[in-house]
Protein backbone atom coordinates (compact mmCIF):
# COMPACT_ATOMS: atom_id res chain seq x y z
CA UNK A 1 0.00 0.00 0.00
CA UNK A 2 1.64 3.51 -1.03
CA UNK A 3 1.49 6.30 1.63
CA UNK A 4 0.60 9.45 0.69
CA UNK A 5 3.50 11.72 1.97
CA UNK A 6 2.74 15.17 3.53
CA UNK A 7 4.33 17.59 1.72
CA UNK A 8 6.07 19.81 4.72
CA UNK A 9 7.46 23.36 4.66
CA UNK A 10 9.42 25.06 7.59
CA UNK A 11 9.48 28.95 8.31
CA UNK A 12 11.67 30.54 10.40
CA UNK A 13 11.94 34.08 11.18
CA UNK A 14 14.40 36.03 13.31
CA UNK A 15 14.00 40.00 13.59
CA UNK A 16 17.79 41.22 13.80
CA UNK A 17 20.99 39.39 12.73
CA UNK A 18 22.20 39.95 15.89
CA UNK A 19 24.64 36.41 16.85
CA UNK A 20 21.81 35.75 19.55
CA UNK A 21 19.09 35.95 16.97
CA UNK A 22 20.86 33.88 14.35
CA UNK A 23 21.90 30.90 16.43
CA UNK A 24 17.91 31.43 17.25
CA UNK A 25 17.47 31.21 13.36
CA UNK A 26 19.76 27.64 13.25
CA UNK A 27 18.63 25.78 16.06
CA UNK A 28 14.74 26.53 14.76
CA UNK A 29 16.26 25.18 11.45
CA UNK A 30 18.31 22.16 13.37
CA UNK A 31 14.87 21.46 15.23
CA UNK A 32 12.50 21.40 12.29
CA UNK A 33 14.34 19.69 9.92
CA UNK A 34 15.23 17.12 12.30
CA UNK A 35 11.02 16.95 13.43
CA UNK A 36 10.33 16.57 9.73
CA UNK A 37 12.67 14.11 8.57
CA UNK A 38 11.43 11.56 11.20
CA UNK A 39 8.44 11.30 10.50
CA UNK A 40 7.85 8.44 7.53
CA UNK A 41 4.67 10.70 6.43
CA UNK A 42 6.30 13.75 5.87
CA UNK A 43 8.48 14.71 2.92
CA UNK A 44 10.38 18.50 3.53
CA UNK A 45 9.37 21.02 0.46
CA UNK A 46 11.95 23.28 1.66
CA UNK A 47 12.81 25.57 4.82
CA UNK A 48 12.29 28.97 4.51
CA UNK A 49 13.82 31.50 6.79
CA UNK A 50 14.09 35.36 6.79
CA UNK A 51 15.78 37.53 9.01
CA UNK A 52 14.19 40.70 9.11
CA UNK A 53 11.40 42.07 11.10
CA UNK A 54 7.79 40.78 11.21
CA UNK A 55 6.11 44.14 10.54
CA UNK A 56 5.14 43.83 6.91
CA UNK A 57 5.68 41.14 3.84
CA UNK A 58 6.75 42.60 1.16
CA UNK A 59 10.46 42.87 2.73
CA UNK A 60 10.61 38.99 3.32
CA UNK A 61 11.81 37.39 0.23
CA UNK A 62 11.41 33.68 1.97
CA UNK A 63 8.23 34.30 3.26
CA UNK A 64 6.89 35.57 -0.34
CA UNK A 65 8.89 32.13 -1.85
CA UNK A 66 6.56 30.27 0.67
CA UNK A 67 3.23 31.71 -0.16
CA UNK A 68 3.91 31.43 -4.14
CA UNK A 69 4.88 27.89 -3.41
CA UNK A 70 1.50 27.48 -1.39
CA UNK A 71 -0.74 29.25 -4.60
CA UNK A 72 1.32 26.34 -6.91
CA UNK A 73 0.11 23.77 -4.42
CA UNK A 74 3.71 22.17 -3.51
CA UNK A 75 3.07 22.72 0.50
CA UNK A 76 0.44 20.80 2.29
CA UNK A 77 1.62 21.73 5.70
CA UNK A 78 3.49 24.38 7.34
CA UNK A 79 4.82 24.44 10.63
CA UNK A 80 6.94 27.26 12.69
CA UNK A 81 7.43 28.04 16.01
CA UNK A 82 4.70 30.56 16.53
CA UNK A 83 1.90 32.15 14.40
CA UNK A 84 3.32 35.53 15.10
CA UNK A 85 6.37 35.05 12.96
CA UNK A 86 3.92 35.26 9.90
CA UNK A 87 3.41 38.66 10.94
CA UNK A 88 1.41 40.60 13.64
CA UNK A 89 -2.04 40.88 14.05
Amino acid sequence: MLIKKIRVAVYCRVSTPHEDQVKSLSNQISYYKAMVNNRVNWELVDIYADVQSGKNTSGRPEFQRMLEDCRNHKIDMIITKSISRFGYY
